[in-house]
C-alpha cells in the first residue's frame, strides 16, 4: 500500500534542491530588519519600551549592521508628526543612534510657525466673507477646520513637511 505523504513532506520533497543567491539572502535579511526596526519604533511610540531600553537592547546585539541604524534612523525619522509630541523619537536619534536633531526640529517649527500664519490668514479670508454678508461682531468666529481651502493648504503644507523630513532621510 502507497504511503500517505504530508502536506509538509511534499513540499520538502520538492524544495530539497532549492537554495537562495547571496541577493535574496540579502534581500531577506534587510526585511527582516526592518520589520525589527518597524517594532521597536513602535513599541517605543506605544510607551511599551523606554529609550534607555531600546539602547541597552541595541547594544546588546554584537555587531549590529550598520544598515540596520540607518533602516531605525530611516523608521524614527519616518514617524516624526509635527502636529504631535515627538521628544520620544528625538531622544532615541540623539541618545540611541548620536544623531544631531536640530534641524528636524528647526523644519518642524518653521512648518508650525507657517501653518499657524496660513490657519490665521484663512481665518481673517473667512471672517471678510462674513462681514460681507453682515454677519459680523465679537461672537463670530470663523471654523477654518470646515473650509475647503483651509483644508487643501493644510494638507499641501504637511506634504512640504514630509518631502523636507524624506530628505533628512535620504529617499
Amino acid at each position: 500500500m502507497a504511503k500517505i505523504k504530508s502536506t509538509l513532506d511534499l513540499v520538502m520533497e520538492r524544495t530539497r534542491n532549492l537554495s537562495m543567491s547571496e541577493e535574496e539572502r540579502e534581500s531577506l535579511h534587510m526585511k527582516e530588519w526592518r520589520d525589527s526596526a518597524r517594532g521597536l519604533v513602535q513599541r517605543l511610540i506605544d510607551n511599551r519600551v523606554t529609550v534607555s531600553e531600546l539602547g541597552s537592547s541595541l547594544k546588546s546585539q554584537p555587531g549590529l549592521s550598520p544598515a540596520f541604524r540607518d533602516i531605525l534612523r530611516d523608521e524614527l525619522i519616518g514617524h516624526i508628526d509635527p502636529d504631535n509630541d515627538n521628544a520620544p523619537i528625538f531622544q532615541a536619534l540623539d541618545e540611541v543612534l548620536d544623531l544631531d536633531v536640530r534641524e528636524v526640529r528647526e523644519t518642524i517649527a518653521a512648518y508650525r510657525a507657517r501653518f499657524d500664519l496660513l490657519r490665521h490668514e484663512h481665518r481673517e479670508r473667512r471672517r471678510s466673507e462674513l462681514k460681507g454678508m453682515e454677519i459680523s461682531g465679537t461672537a463670530v468666529l470663523p471654523n477654518v477646520e470646515h473650509d475647503k481651502a483651509w483644508k487643501a493648504a493644510a494638507k499641501e503644507l504637511k506634504e512640504e513637511f514630509i518631502a523636507r523630513t524624506n530628505t533628512l532621510r535620504g529617499t
